[in-house]
């Protein structure tokens, strides 16, 4: 099953803990990362596809170390409004100091891509656990 499923799991201060899960046909992973705000994300997401041509990425990093902890790009696969949004985690590993790497393309469409987009904003409010799926029909 293609998912993404974005969590707002806890609030410190000005500091969202998110649990992002994602799964393709062949692969799935999660991670946890703080983020500051959610609403450049639900944008890119929303907005998609963008007559001007903008570049779909967007990326969040917890630590100078790190390139990246969590990003999106979304890729379009036809004319048709299929789409494939590619997804690169870093997971940590607790038992180790060492971090794992996930990318992998979640396949989906441009209307449930935005409506994911829209529900997101949910997510930017300090309410504990909001979980918006991709997968979810807008209600």
């Amino acid at each position: 099953m293609n998912n993404i499923t974005i969590e707002g799991i806890g609030w410190d201060g000005d500091l969202f803990l998110l649990k992002v899960t994602a799964q393709a046909k062949s692969a799935w992973a999660k991670t946890e990362v703080y983020v500051s705000d959610i609403s450049d994300l639900a944008n890119m997401f929303l907005s998609y596809p963008d007559p001007k041509g903008s570049d779909f990425y967007w990326a969040i990093s917890e630590t100078a170390k790190v390139e990246r902890d969590l990003s999106f790009k979304i890729i379009p696969k036809d004319k048709l409004g299929h789409l494939m949004v590619e997804v690169y985690m870093t997971i940590k590993d607790h038992k180790t100091s060492e971090n794992h790497h996930a990318v992998f393309c979640v396949q989906t469409e441009i209307g449930m891509l935005n409506s994911f987009g829209k529900r997101l904003e949910a997510i930017n409010k300090p309410i504990e656990s909001v979980k918006v799926s991709l997968a979810e029909t807008e209600q």
